[in-house]
């Protein structure tokens, strides 16, 4: 009996020991307990660093996004985890005690705007995607800042402009300046023939230097010295800029050397618009003039003071010197009988029913007609399936600068020549077929 009770002594002792044993290992194993010391980022790795190693340990880094949860073994007192692409993520540690997701060190740790623009010209209402990457760990989420969300604002990568003024967005590192502005429209599915004719001094020269800008920076988005270039600087003055610009027949013809006589006057063959006195100081030659754009001046052909505006060649002209080419301040396809116009740009061909059915035409290609009286010109803007959409400067109803639809299979109905412009373009830009 004594020998029993030995026993089982010695038992529970044993029990004990191990009990204990366990415990102790469990608390110092658990690994809720175990301290992090720091979270690194760098070349799409995450390291983790904690304060002790116990046996076998493992770190795992999961995608908000992810479901499952793939663990790598600790390298002594660290572990790396690469991920494979930007996200959000949760990092977690485990061992033999159990799965614990790591906290307080909640951050961004990497982010790039992949948008190349840092000034946003924008209309009220008006908004843009932008493309961006980042990589953050835990509750916190990349996100934009505004200095005045009343002005502008970014929500889910879309920057949303609200009301006119100047304000910074900032993405990390980096600074995006946002400008909003009743000056211009919100880009139109349709062109908009309401619109108001423009009129003598609407605009201060302030406000013409920023429209101007916002025409350049259009051009520049689009690929300037690209046939994207040429398309933007036509659809900003027909589809953004808020007036109609009037149709001004010429004062004056450019003859050899192709001295510009009657610059300013139906035509503008500078960069920029024509919406402040002191452009007058880029005129060289004037019959009538100077006087920008909506301004009254005596039109010879007209007999009587009308409007400046362009005709036809000169806002075909102006659109492609203000895309990146100098052509020359031409006349109009066929027009004036000049030894050099607007039918010798690019490879001009004979329109007819197949080509306008065919896929050949396109945007920033230059149309004519050159049995009218003086010939016209007109400017291909927009090509969808059904559709032809022609900027073009008009002296008959819908009279000035405006952009009509003209249906594929009646194209050449009304227009009897097509440039085809890639070989003089060379390089496409940012082009699209449609500007929405």
């Amino acid at each position: 009996m004594k020998k029993v009770c030995i026993f089982f002594a010695i038992f529970f002792i044993i029990v004990s020991f191990i009990s204990f044993g366990l415990f102790i290992y469990y608390r110092n194993f658990d690994i809720n307990k175990l301290v992090v010391k720091s979270v690194n980022y760098s070349n799409n790795t995450f390291t983790i660093e904690v304060s002790d190693y116990y046996g076998d340990m493992y770190c795992g880094v999961k995608s908000k996004t992810a479901d499952d949860l793939v663990m790598n073994s600790f390298n002594g007192n660290t572990c790396e985890y690469k991920i494979t692409k930007p996200g959000n993520y949760d990092l977690y540690i485990e061992n033999e005690t159990g799965t614990r997701k790591i906290s307080g060190f909640d951050k961004v740790y990497s982010s790039v705007l992949k948008t190349k623009k840092r000034k946003f010209y924008l209309a009220k209402g008006d908004s843009v995607k932008l493309s961006y990457s980042y990589v953050s760990v835990g509750d916190s989420s990349m996100y934009f800042k505004s200095n005045n969300k009343k002005i502008a604002y970014v929500n889910n990568g879309v920057l949303y402009a609200k009301s006119s003024g100047t304000t910074k967005i900032t993405f990390g590192k980096e600074i995006i300046d946002v400008v909003v502005t009743d000056l211009i429209d919100k880009m139109p599915k349709e062109y908009n023939y309401n619109r108001s004719y423009i009129s003598c001094g609407v605009f201060s020269t302030k406000e013409a230097v920023l429209l101007d800008e916002i025409l350049f920076d259009r051009v520049k988005t689009a690929g300037e010295g690209t046939r994207a270039g040429v398309v933007a600087a036509a659809r900003f003055l027909t589809l953004e800029f808020p007036y109609r610009i009037n149709y001004f027949s010429e004062n004056g013809r450019l003859g050899p050397p192709y001295a510009k006589i009657a610059d300013g006057e139906g035509r503008y063959y500078h960069k920029g618009l024509y919406l402040s006195a002191d452009k007058y100081e880029d005129i060289s030659h004037s019959i009538k003039g100077p006087a920008m754009w909506g301004c009254p001046m005596y039109s010879k052909p007209s007999k009587k003071k009308r409007s400046n505006g362009l005709d036809c060649s000169g806002f075909t002209t102006w659109a492609v010197y203000n895309g990146g080419f100098d052509i020359g301040d031409l006349p109009a396809h066929g027009g004036n009988s000049a030894a050099y116009n607007l039918n010798d740009i690019g490879k001009e061909v004979r329109l007819t029913y197949d080509i306008a059915m065919s896929d050949k035409i396109k945007a920033g290609d230059l149309l004519g007609e050159v049995t009218v009286s003086e010939g016209h010109s007109a400017l291909v803007v927009g090509v969808d399936d059904n559709y032809y959409y022609v900027a073009e400067s008009l002296w008959i109803p819908p009279y000035g600068v405006n952009i009509n639809k003209y249906k594929r299979s009646e194209l050449a109905n009304n227009f009897e020549t097509v440039n085809l412009m890639d070989s003089y373009y060379k390089k496409q830009g940012n082009y699209t077929a449609m500007w929405y």
